[in-house]
């Protein structure tokens, strides 16, 4: 009777619970409204053994998606990149095809692998591993499971709590000796309120997340990374004991450092003379320990060409001065390995960092791993102030940080047991101005204009980059862009640059230009809206957007235009002027007649590179006044 009565329950439990493919897809579709993909399942588990007294490590990736819409059966293609720090085992992908009770199981047989070169890297030791899955359809499911080795176990990675597409089941483990320390650092889970399942049996630990039914990764313009707003887990091995000896991996930046250095003491110095006789002749016309590294530095960017390696431990130990002398080419690493080693040959003191650029929101001592820095430039230390020297950057004027490393915290190599952690500046908005002063006369409703355009920090920056690789045919109307201003009627009749293609800290251009059609003329008065450049006017942020706004920089914006009253006219209305001021932004807009002429003066003040939600409604109040300010006119009456 037991046994009738069990079989009866396995086939009322079966009933109950089991979905055909239809009904889950159904099911899928009106849960995730307008996806066209999602995951029903994504399960990510790290295993962490100590074999042979060393550290063995290896996770495990099972995946499941179900494609929702026609669209989307098309994405068939996908790839498995990984290098010399991993290894891929047991690949087994498959397309599960709908039919009307169960799915059909087709596997994917062909594996292609092959070398990667990606955009920005010229090359590294990266090789992907390629397929198609077969059969895809609305209704269709991708499934995909593989092992990866680590053989670097400072590598260990973390996990995204949300993904690109809506996950309907996620799970993160790690299984590992308890001889191990393990910490996992939460990013971004305040509101998540998550809690981890913690089983420790037989000499092993285990540590599980789960989560249900997690919304896609937003992704909005202007953003940062997803690491500064995505909730994800990072996971590092702080140490690990054996025969009752600790080791210590990653428990502190000491550790991180103390790895680095040990690196370091990996690059082949080689024959350095031919380099030391550069360096002397660099230097030997200055006197100042300033100004020669100001001149070696500079030497560097302009003789070194920034070309990307990745190459194993090849990716963490530059290469040697010599070598990249004679070739003229080197990474972040090669470029700072130059450039002390020139600094050292004159008897200069300068220093080796590693940094992360603004894509990594992570400081040493909340991650002293490897996933904290992407960088290496060097730095040197001047009136107790660090000076850091990116030569990547060709036109970063001397004394500023390359723009992507501003506020980020690096770690400089004193020596093999010493490091300092030292916050890198935010250049100030008053460094990185446009600062444009017009002479306006008024023929009928035309305008003609004069204009000396100054620029400095990193506006300077990036004019020079595109001008340089600019000819000299497309340069005019470049410029036509860049410095049009009052409506789409403006044209530059001639330009003149100085110090646009060199390295000084700031530049002009003078210029001359007219708009047609601009005033309006209504019976004995003139209507003219001075705010030629209407910056920030649509710079709103979406009411619903929760997601930071970033800037590369700071900036300062300084407009004056001067208009010459037309003969047999005065000024019957002038705009009230305008004032706004908080610790993040501000703008002053004022008017004033004097001895003929309506003086215009705007500056507008943006002391941040991050935007956060909770100031978005101050932001958007500011950018609807800027904004009514803007829509302003002076009236001039005939006398």
């Amino acid at each position: 009777m037991k046994q009738h009565l069990i079989i009866l329950l396995f086939f009322i439990c079966g009933f109950t619970f089991s979905q055909s493919p239809q009904e889950e897809l159904n099911e899928a579709i009106a849960q995730h409204k307008g996806a066209g993909m999602v995951f029903t399942k994504r399960i990510e588990k790290y295993t962490i053994n100590i074999i042979n007294d060393t550290l063995q490590v290896y996770a495990q990736t099972d995946e499941e998606i179900l494609i929702l819409t026609d669209e989307y059966a098309s994405q068939n293609e996908k790839e498995l990149s990984y290098s010399s720090f991993s290894k891929y085992e047991n690949i087994k992908a498959s397309t599960l095809v709908p039919s009307k009770k169960k799915y059909k199981e087709i596997v994917v047989k062909d594996f292609k692998e092959k070398d990667v070169l990606s955009n920005s890297v010229f090359h590294d030791d990266v090789k992907e591993i390629s397929f198609i899955y077969p059969s895809l359809s609305k209704g269709a499911k991708k499934t995909l499971s593989y092992k990866e080795l680590l053989n670097e176990p400072r590598f260990l990675g973390g996990f995204f709590i949300a993904s690109y597409l809506p996950t309907e089941y996620a799970e993160f483990s790690i299984d590992y000796d308890s001889r191990v320390d393990l910490e996992i650092s939460e990013f971004n889970t305040d509101d998540l309120k998550i809690k981890a399942k913690k089983t420790v049996s037989n000499g092993r630990t285990t540590i599980k997340y789960s989560f249900k039914n997690t919304p896609e990764i937003k992704v909005e313009s202007s953003a940062p990374n997803v690491r500064y707003y995505a909730p994800h887990l990072h996971t590092r091995i702080k140490s690990y004991t054996i025969h009752g000896t600790k080791k210590n991996l990653l428990n502190d930046p000491t550790d991180l450092h103390n790895w680095y250095a040990d690196l370091l003491e990996k690059i082949d110095d080689g024959d350095n003379a031919k380099l030391t006789a550069i360096a002397d002749s660099v230097a030997k016309p200055f006197t100042t320990d300033i100004d020669k590294v100001k001149a070696i530095f500079q030497w560097v960017q302009s003789n070194i060409k920034y070309v990307a390696f990745e190459d194993g431990l090849g990716g963490f130990v530059p290469r040697s001065a010599s070598r990249v002398c004679d070739k003229r080419f080197g990474d972040c690493k090669d470029m700072a390995n130059i450039t002390i080693t020139m600094l050292n040959a004159v008897g200069i003191d300068a220093h080796i960092v590693w940094i992360g650029s603004d894509d990594i929101p992570y400081t040493y001592n909340e991650v002293p791993t490897p996933s904290v820095d992407n960088h290496m430039i060097a730095c040197y230390k001047h009136n107790n102030e660090y000076l850091f020297l990116d030569a990547t950057s060709s036109f970063t004027p001397f004394g500023m940080p390359s723009s992507f490393i501003q506020g980020k915290e690096a770690m400089i190599h004193i020596d093999h047991d010493n490091f300092e952690l030292v916050k890198v500046p935010v250049v100030s908005p008053l460094t990185n101005s446009l600062i444009d002063t017009n002479h306006l006369s008024l023929t009928g409703r035309d305008i003609k204009g004069n204009g000396n355009l100054n620029i400095g920090g990193y506006y300077k920056e990036t004019l020079t980059e595109k001008i340089r690789r600019t000819n000299n045919e497309d340069k005019a109307e470049y410029y036509k862009k860049y410095l049009e201003k009052g409506s789409n009627k403006f044209l530059v009749k001639d330009f003149k640059e100085q110090n646009v293609l060199n390295r000084d800290p700031r530049a002009s251009i003078r210029y001359n230009y007219g708009i047609t059609d601009y005033a309006t003329i209504n019976d004995d008065e003139i209507y003219i809206n001075l705010n030629l450049d209407k910056t920030y006017q649509n710079s709103e942020v979406n009411p619903e957007r929760t997601i930071p706004l970033m800037y590369r920089y700071a900036s300062y914006l300084n407009y004056v235009n001067i208009l010459d009253l037309p003969e047999g006219y005065k000024v019957n209305y002038l705009p009230e002027d305008v004032h706004f001021k908080n610790d993040k932004f501000s703008v002053d807009i004022t008017y004033k007649e004097i001895n003929g002429q309506v003086i215009y003066s705007y500056s507008l003040t943006r002391d941040f590179r991050f935007l956060y939600e909770e100031d978005f409604k101050v932001w958007n109040a500011f950018i609807t006044q800027l904004r009514e300010a803007y829509s302003e006119a002076i009236i001039l009456k005939k006398k």
